[in-house]
């Protein structure tokens, strides 16, 4: 005989035979209605209503969804969190005492749902609660002596005020096992509110185990010397006693107690954490957000300054964002915020932030938001600016792009790089950034922005000019070197053209029109044409032509590109918040295309991401970029000396200037 939870009915397994022959080897039957119809079965009835009465209602193993069970279940959750709490077994009262309990209230001649339901329905009008158990009715009084619930409280308050959160205490009874003890769950943000000296004190519940525990952690003459003075099963009960919970240094607060209660002067600094068993110190378990419908574990730790040093970059990036919402705007197309301070303070849990008031280039509009270093401040302001400036002289300007007789050409040869939209938006970008900014300082305020854009703008139509003269140069070599590889180079020249098509991945890149200062790009045609020129000396003079000036390029470029490479990976690791730039930064997830296509017969694999990546306003540091730019010129110094600069740079130049951007 068992029963059967789904249903609630007490079964036995049956066997049909006909003549000696099983017809029906195993199928459930219901006792309850054998015992009522078959005389011989008549000695089922008792088992029956036992098997109801203890399995199916005292022990809560009939999967119904009526309301008294469901009380029922969560008084039983109650009761095994008591025995945690607690830290006792066998605190239950006996299967014996709970079948008694419904015994006295469900009449006799009832041993199975139907009837039960029945009866129930009509019992619970007159008297709701009838088959409602409670603490009191399954816990043994003999076990759980002045037993008080508000010392082992569900949760506890951290901080004061409008800061102050609520988090949720759980109780397991596991020794040995990691979640035994008191956890508490708390959010990152909130977790610089639980302090060690907190953390301490435990419930108040547990506060006599703990005094105890501490007392046995100290020195044999102390040890001995408390137990002379006190009965040593009630000393640890009376400092509880004595103590104020939770108000200052728990170790100061025992050994007063000591000296008021016993006259025994124990200095705070000997009583020992560390030697406590696991369930005496809190466990920490901290989440991305308390209030998340499944919130996401960080960490979990008793440990509490370890996992504060192991989570503090977190808790860093998210006061950073915190702040940057709170004094963050966005969709802004002109300067209509006041001043642009270079510092701001923020308060997060008692703690001060230093961050930098910052513009941030969205696309077609600008943020104000903040950043992290002075650094990342300056070069996402300066790409903002542009992007201010370009919005008031985009209308202006597309009409100098579009009438410089080169225009429609440029835009198809841009076409491997971007759409027609890209192309105008950046070079737009380019003419903002000479007309305004270069060789001036970082604008503050509203009327500086307004000074400055009404006193240059007569230079628009000559600088939209010349840099519509610049970039055609330097897409038409692009689109010759293009052609070229997509009627296919020889095997013999595939060294030349791997150098060629990584110089392009990395001066090339999506975006590269705006992330590069004109500085650079006012270089880029002769870059540019100088690849051209080698594979038209790759066909004159042959593949070794360049063997030697790659051999001595070869060491400092894979330098260059095994620092991006790492740099990458690392960046790629860390939880980075701010906002995009759609100019300057594409979102990872859009697919990067080649600056050159993919050569048919000699196609070495290039790192296309590296390349972007490293093209990046911010990522790389400026000794860094200055090394990066000093082998441009190292190459045309290699493969073009009649057009590098001069002096030109030297290989032991690229040692010096590797050597202080390794220190620096």
């Amino acid at each position: 005989a068992h029963l059967d939870v789904e249903s609630g009915e007490p079964s036995a397994w049956e066997r049909v035979s006909m003549s000696g022959i099983v017809v029906v080897p195993r199928r459930r039957a219901n006792i309850a209605t054998l015992a009522h119809s078959d005389p011989q079965a008549r000695q089922f009835a008792a088992q029956a209503r036992d098997l109801f009465i203890r399995e199916a209602l005292a022990a809560c193993k009939w999967k119904t969804d009526a309301a008294f069970m469901v009380h029922n279940r969560g008084i039983r959750a109650s009761a095994a969190v008591v025995e945690s709490k607690l830290r006792r077994k066998k605190i239950l009262k006996s299967d014996d005492d709970l079948a008694a309990w419904f015994e006295s209230r469900v009449p006799q001649d009832i041993c199975e749902p139907v009837a039960f339901d029945s009866w129930r329905t009509e019992a619970e009008r007159s008297y709701p609660a009838i088959l409602h158990l409670s603490l009191k009715d399954i816990l043994r009084p003999e076990a759980t002596p002045g037993l008080d619930q508000a010392k082992f409280p569900d949760e506890i308050e951290l901080g004061t005020g409008p800061d102050a959160v609520l988090c949720p205490l759980e109780y397991a009874l596991s020794p040995g096992r990691d979640e035994d003890g008191i956890t508490i769950t708390i959010g990152l943000a909130s977790l610089p509110l639980l302090t060690p000296e907190r953390a301490e004190w435990l419930v108040p519940g547990l506060l006599p185990d703990l005094n105890a525990a501490l007392i046995r952690t100290l020195a044999k003459p102390r040890h001995a010397a408390i137990e002379a003075k006190a009965d040593a099963a009630g000393i640890a009960p009376a400092c509880a006693e004595a103590m104020t919970f939770a108000v200052g240094s728990l170790p100061v607060a025992l050994s007063e107690a000591l000296e008021v209660l016993h006259e025994i002067r124990i200095d705070p600094s000997e009583w020992s954490f560390r030697g406590l068993p696991a369930h005496l110190r809190l466990r920490v378990r901290v989440v991305d957000d308390l209030n998340a419908a499944v919130p996401k574990e960080l960490a979990v730790d008793r440990d509490l300054p370890a996992l504060f040093k192991r989570l503090e970059p977190r808790l860093k990036q998210l006061r950073a964002r915190e702040s940057r919402v709170a004094f963050g705007r966005r969709g802004l197309t002109t300067w209509d915020f006041g001043t642009l301070a270079e510092t701001y303070e923020s308060h997060g849990d008692g703690a001060l932030a230093v961050m930098h008031p910052t513009l941030s280039d969205d696309g077609q509009t600008v943020s104000l938001t903040l950043a992290a270093t002075p650094l990342e401040a300056e070069t996402r302001t300066r790409a903002g600016l542009r992007r201010l400036f370009a919005i008031a002289i985009s209308d202006e300007v597309k009409y100098y792009l579009e009438s410089h007789p080169a225009w429609d050409a440029m835009q198809n040869q841009f076409s491997q790089l971007g759409n027609p939209a890209e192309f105008r938006d950046q070079l737009t970008c380019i003419v903002a950034e000479r007309t305004f900014m270069d060789g001036q300082p970082t604008i503050r305020t509203q009327a500086a922005f307004e000074e400055r854009r009404t006193a240059a703008w007569g230079r628009l139509s000559s600088v939209a000019r010349e840099t519509c003269d610049a970039l055609a140069r330097i897409l038409d070599a692009r689109a010759q070197i293009a052609r070229r590889f997509s009627g296919g180079t020889p095997r013999l020249w595939a060294e030349s053209v791997a150098d060629i098509r990584e110089q392009a991945a990395y001066l090339m890149p999506r975006g590269f029109l705006t992330a590069v200062r004109w500085e650079q790009l006012r270089r880029y045609p002769v870059w540019v044409e100088v690849m051209r020129e080698r594979l038209l000396n790759l066909r004159e003079d042959g593949s070794k032509s360049e063997s030697g000036a790659l051999a001595a390029i070869a060491p400092h470029w894979k330098r260059f590109t095994g620092w991006v490479a790492a740099a990458a990976k690392c960046a790629g690791s860390e939880a980075v918040s701010h906002v995009a730039d759609s100019a300057a930064e594409p979102s990872a997830t859009s697919k990067t295309k080649a600056p050159l296509p993919q050569a048919k017969r000699a196609a070495p694999t290039v790192n296309l991401d590296a390349g972007e990546w490293a093209m990046r306003p911010g990522h790389l540091p400026p000794p860094i970029e200055r090394y990066r730019w000093a082998l441009e010129e190292f190459r045309l110094a290699q493969l073009a000396p009649e057009k590098a600069a001069k002096p030109p740079i030297s290989s032991g130049d690229l040692d010096k200037l590797w050597k202080a951007a390794a220190s620096g």
